[in-house]
């Protein structure tokens, strides 16, 4: 059996990362993937400014994603508008991940697919990851849980995340042209982002006693969200949506950070080392950031303990800023409130942003 210098486990923005700058580097990496085939993620679909160099870096192409340079907050009666600090960009993940793991595979990475990772065993300091055997392990699972590594516990794990992409009327995807619109509404919160091909994606989060809301057909669910939010209800007049039913996840550890390492030589990466809450847009890069870094410690001949003790201190400011965000976005009266305060100080969004910003690593 060969056995690797590295093994990723998982083909998202962090594992691709990480395998790539590995593979760069030198080494042999295996890169596995459950799925066989592109699929649709619950994510909000919007890369901030601060992903995009990593992107770009990565060999990546943003030739067919979209630019967006300005947010709406819409609470349930009230509204704002801001721009953005800096200009991001709008992807699918369907198109994202598949592009990252070519991308990766191009690095020289051994890219396995259609295989799911259930047991981590280590014997005479080899790791073997189902038939894979390698020196040193990434856990890029994602929202996925990964026992072996411990079950994260968050602080906030009660909602339920739904997503769709639509196809929206002419003038409302015009309003929509190079913005991110972000409501509230009494149960929960989400984001309409336009995305490639003339798509916009639908992604939002809703607590556990109010999901028969938005079950059954497409006209009943746009019903529904149009009443509880009126800046939504423009958007969703006469949508069709792209793909159906919606793509679900529930249980995601909202505010976790893990703040210590399973083994020297188990480096854990993105949702698998800080989950910070969908709405402040910065999740894919924070995964991408600390993939990449666990790449460059690796190479450095720096530890899993070190390199956790480092980022564990960089994203849990981040991280806590955006909870209590989240936390305020669970409150429709306090996020009408929140409107005014931006529509009076427009410098507060841009506050949130930087603040909930994970500087270069």
């Amino acid at each position: 059996m060969t056995t690797f210098d590295a093994a990723v486990i998982g083909g998202g923005p962090a594992g691709c990362l990480a395998a790539t700058y590995l593979a760069r580097g030198g080494l042999s990496v295996a890169l596995i993937e459950k799925r066989s085939t592109p699929h649709h993620k619950v994510c909000g679909e919007f890369i901030s400014g601060e992903g995009v160099p990593l992107l770009l870096d990565a060999d990546v192409s943003l030739a067919q994603a979209t630019h967006i340079s300005g947010m709406r907050l819409h609470g349930p009666t009230r509204s704002c508008e801001a721009p953005l600090p800096t200009a991001a960009r709008g992807l699918s993940r369907l198109l994202m991940d598949e592009l990252l793991l070519e991308a990766a595979q191009n690095s020289g990475v051994k890219l396995i697919r259609g295989e799911r990772a259930k047991t981590l065993k280590k014997a005479d300091s080899v790791f073997h990851v189902g038939g894979i055997a390698a020196r040193r392990v990434v856990c890029a699972t994602g929202k996925a849980e990964f026992k072996p590594v411990q079950t994260r516990a968050g602080r906030d794990s009660g909602m339920v995340g739904f997503k769709v992409h639509l196809r929206l009327a002419a003038k409302a995807l015009g309003c929509l042209r190079q913005h991110v619109d972000l409501f509230v509404f009494e149960s929960g919160y989400g984001g309409l982002a336009p995305v490639e091909d003339g798509l916009a994606n639908l992604c939002f989060l809703m607590e556990r006693e109010a999901i028969a809301n938005v079950q059954g057909e497409w006209p009943r669910v746009a019903r529904w969200l149009s009443n509880a939010c009126e800046g939504l209800a423009g958007y969703l007049d006469n949508a069709e949506p792209a793909f159906w039913p919606m793509a679900s996840v529930a249980n995601v550890p909202y505010g976790f950070v893990r703040e210590t390492a399973v083994a020297d030589d188990i480096y854990c990466v993105g949702d698998q080392l800080a989950v910070i809450p969908s709405l402040t847009g910065e999740g894919m890069t924070i995964a991408m950031q600390t993939g990449k870094r666990a790449a460059e410690c690796i190479l450095a001949g720096v530890g899993a303990t070190e390199f956790q003790h480092d980022m564990a201190a960089v994203v849990r400011p981040r991280v806590e800023l955006g909870f209590l965000v989240h936390r305020l976005f669970k409150s429709p009266r306090l996020s009408d409130l929140g409107t005014q305060l931006v529509n009076r100080w427009p410098r507060l969004i841009d506050y949130i942003f930087r603040h909930t910003r994970t500087p270069a690593v």
